[in-house]
């Protein structure tokens, strides 16, 4: 949760017995949390924010990546509820996950979709009464123009590209400097 945004952020897991078996068990699991300090822990459920609960999922899902055996992780909308730093956050967090997994994020937040190594744009088009879905894998060029759409909307500006160019600099300089610090190709 720290390396989230959330320095003061506290996560338990309290498990209840009951008295009576039920269809499930005696057992009843509740996760608690706590945003910031000073804070008691509570229901998850009842006190997380859309962002807070898209941050506490990551960090489970970081968590427990290192023994689940999964090599492929699905993100839809993690991001959701967050912006700015807390995005750029979400961002590293993502991308350092897929150093060792496969990572399918889908996202509308640039400082996320900057990280990627291959960025697809998916787009919904109405042709007459039907609804097509359009994939297209996107060249460099094209990934510059996405993200300068996503930072600023249309039409393109340079201000846009010369951003979203930025944004793509940084997250591969980042990028390159955890393999090398890890020895990775």
């Amino acid at each position: 949760l720290r390396d989230l945004g959330m320095p003061g952020g506290r996560f338990a897991v309290k498990v209840l017995t009951q008295e009576q078996f039920s269809s499930t068990g005696r057992d009843q699991v509740q996760l608690e949390f706590s945003a910031n300090p000073g804070e008691e822990l509570r229901p998850l459920v009842k006190v997380a924010s859309g962002g807070e609960l898209s941050r506490v999922a990551l960090a489970l899902k970081t968590v427990c990546a290192a023994n689940d055996g999964a090599d492929v992780m699905v993100f839809d909308e993690i991001d959701a509820g967050v912006g700015g730093g807390t995005a750029r956050k979400v961002a590293e967090k993502i991308a350092w996950l897929s150093r060792k997994r496969q990572i399918l994020c889908i996202t509308h937040l640039p400082q996320i979709a900057c990280m990627t190594d291959r960025h697809i744009r998916i787009e919904k088009e109405t042709v007459g009464e039907r609804t097509h879905t359009l994939v297209q894998v996107l060249s460099e060029p094209a990934r510059l123009d996405e993200l300068a759409r996503m930072i600023g909307g249309e039409p393109i500006t340079k201000a846009g590209l010369d951003n979203a160019a930025d944004l793509v600099k940084t997250a591969e300089k980042m990028k390159n400097e955890w393999r090398e610090t890890n020895g990775e190709k």
